[in-house]
């Protein structure tokens, strides 16, 4: 039995050894190889094999290849794992047939097989594959979908269409890159949460979600914006991703040697911590060196490690700017680690005991300016994840 699904190659009226039919008997005692006389291809192992021209999804027998050939395996661990075996095909004739079945995509159709692998879908996703600029107009089409007050209970239907929607925003961003649709779809990055919003209940976060993913495509200063305004998303995935598009597009640049000096209150320099370009953090010995300053330069280091996204919250905060991350964005963050350890020690906390042992013990109420405004949860959560797995 496939654990990957029953709409395996095995399955399949395009299995050469089915001879039209479907199901798991055909199959079972002809000898030969199981050849996919659609895409030309012997198959190895057909019950764990997939594609979207199975019976299954494709109830037009639609005899192009749509769409990617798919393998599901366990490994020593019983971890399942779905891969691509191969890539979407190419060709002008399944390129026309892509666009008819796009053209015929509507939201009315009824989802007959209990799959995560949808003819509908895997369209939208061959296109975008392809960079296949025909599809743009009726992409668009597709992500103006109405769904009236979408305040309503979800039901499977609308979960199904939600992903539709969002199948057909990543692909249009992507085929597009932004240009002449980037804006027009702008709407769609707070799409579902309404004022009595529930995050279990929240069939529309697909449509956010792939938004998100199109975004990666896309270079405007728009994006960007709309990339920070999701890192705020109620669902931990968009944020994630949004994160993640963030992070792997930072331009890195040249930086100059930085460093920041430490003082007493008597104005001495206490020490002091030089930033290389290449990474490297060098202390500088002061003229009356002190714990404190070791750990605030500690700060400082631990500072530059922290994810685009923790940076905004902490410069959102701060009221400093988000577009930056700069040495006195990271002195001021290590001055406000110093205080939110000297706030959580007197307080039930999560911390491992070896870090709280070292706060009991180093820290001290006044060695550095106290804050001038409460730490919000979103900026202790920001602290806490940097010392709890």
């Amino acid at each position: 039995m496939p654990n990957g699904g029953t709409d395996c190659c095995g399955t399949c009226f395009f299995n050469s050894k089915n001879d039209g039919l479907t199901g798991f008997g055909p199959t079972s005692d002809k000898k030969g190889k199981s050849i996919c006389v659609i895409r030309k291809i012997e198959i190895p192992n057909p019950y764990w094999t997939y594609c979207p021209n199975h019976n299954g999804h494709n109830r037009d027998k639609i005899e192009v290849p749509i769409g990617p050939v798919t393998t599901h395996s366990q490994d020593n661990s019983d971890k399942e794992t779905m891969k691509v075996w191969l890539d979407p095909p190419d060709s002008e004739i399944i390129r026309e047939t892509l666009l008819i079945e796009l053209n015929n995509t509507s939201i009315t159709r009824t989802v007959l097989f209990p799959s995560p692998t949808y003819f509908e879908h895997q369209v939208i996703r061959h296109l975008a594959f392809l960079k296949e600029k025909r599809a743009l107009p009726r992409l668009y089409e597709l992500t103006q979908t109405s769904f009236g007050d979408h305040r309503y209970p979800p039901t499977l239907m609308t979960e199904w269409v939600s992903d539709l929607i969002g199948y057909a925003v990543e692909a249009l961003l992507e085929i597009s890159e932004g240009n002449n649709y980037l804006e027009k779809v702008q709407y769609l990055i707070d799409f579902g949460i309404t004022e009595n919003y529930s995050p279990e209940n929240d069939p529309y976060q697909s449509i956010r979600y792939y938004l998100i993913r199109g975004l990666e495509y896309c270079a405007q200063p728009l994006a960007d914006t709309m990339l920070r305004k999701g890192l705020l998303d109620p669902q931990k995935s968009i944020r994630k991703a949004a994160s993640e598009i963030l992070e792997n597009r930072a331009v890195p640049t040249i930086k100059a040697t930085e460093i920041s000096y430490l003082m007493n209150q008597e104005g001495a320099i206490t020490g002091g911590i030089t930033s290389h370009p290449d990474g490297r953090h060098l202390f500088i010995a002061g003229e009356k060196p002190d714990q404190h300053t070791m750990i605030i330069i500690s700060f400082i280091m631990f500072a530059s490690t922290i994810p685009i996204s923790d940076q905004i919250i902490f410069s959102n905060w701060a009221g400093l700017s988000e577009k930056e991350w700069s040495q006195n964005h990271r002195e001021i963050f290590a001055l406000t680690l110093y205080n939110y350890f000297l706030e959580i020690r007197e307080q039930d906390n999560d911390l491992p005991p070896e870090v709280m042992n070292a706060v009991n013990m180093l820290l001290e109420k006044g060695a550095v300016p106290s804050l001038v405004k409460e730490l919000t949860p979103e900026v202790k959560e920001v602290f806490k994840k940097m010392f709890v797995l």
